[in-house]
């Protein structure tokens, strides 16, 4: 069987033929479907398959990887859908909203970067990694997939601008929101806090405009608050 032949996954595409980690993906699937249902119907739209890393992205520790793919005719297609749907609420008495604001609507849509499709890449090592390292990571980046553009904003707007600590915290938010939060805490040893950000609960030293450093402590929905002079961390 040619990895083009491998079965799906709950109708997800997937080239990995490792009985193990095909049931991680499964059991991870299984539960967003069962525990958030709209979350679940988002990753079917946009996840286009799951695919090992290749080795030379693996070089520097990275596990897995969430990679948007170029916009397809497909996608075009789903945005000017979209577009019609969002414009009928905007003309409620027109059958057909203007052709125009259509065409403009759908291209801004495109433009949202969160909204493309991509593919899950993971690395050949988790056929060995612990169970809930193998588990949170496929979580994570199935969190990547989830995000919204709003879901970005909100939180990039909350860091200041900060993207990579933004995108990182929705992907966390996500796989916390699906049950996956013991797993992603025990993985927090080997996390790197500069590219992944901190927990709930924890309390984060960034630099501030004037280079003076600020404390933050990340809410339980993963945002920065500032944590205010004499306030007990």
């Amino acid at each position: 069987m040619g990895l083009g032949d491998m079965p799906s996954i709950l109708g997800f595409r997937c080239t990995i033929s490792d009985v193990r980690v095909r049931n991680a993906i499964e059991y991870v699937l299984t539960r967003i479907r069962e525990r958030q249902r709209d979350d679940f119907k988002r990753l079917r739209r946009k996840v286009r398959g799951f695919h090992w890393l290749p080795k030379e992205e693996a070089q520097n520790g990275t596990l897995g990887h969430w990679k948007r793919v170029p916009i397809t005719k497909a996608f075009q297609l789903e945005t000017e859908r979209e577009a019609k749907a969002l414009l009928r609420q905007e003309y409620p008495c027109r059958l057909h909203p203007p052709p125009k604001h259509v065409r403009h609507l759908a291209d801004a849509l495109r433009q949202e970067e969160h909204r493309r499709p991509g593919k899950v890449h993971l690395c050949r090592e988790l056929t060995d990694a612990p169970e809930f390292r193998l588990l949170s990571t496929i979580a994570h980046e199935l969190g990547h997939a989830a995000t919204t553009q709003e879901d970005f904003e909100k939180r990039d707007s909350a860091l200041g601008g900060d993207s990579e600590w933004a995108s990182e915290s929705c992907a966390d938010y996500y796989a916390y929101r699906w049950g996956f939060g013991r797993q992603v805490r025990r993985c927090q040893r080997t996390r790197r806090v500069g590219h992944h950000g901190g927990l709930p609960g924890d309390v984060i030293q960034i630099a501030g405009p004037t280079g003076k450093s600020l404390k933050y402590r990340v809410t339980r929905n993963f945002y920065y608050r500032r944590v205010e002079p004499g306030e007990i961390d």
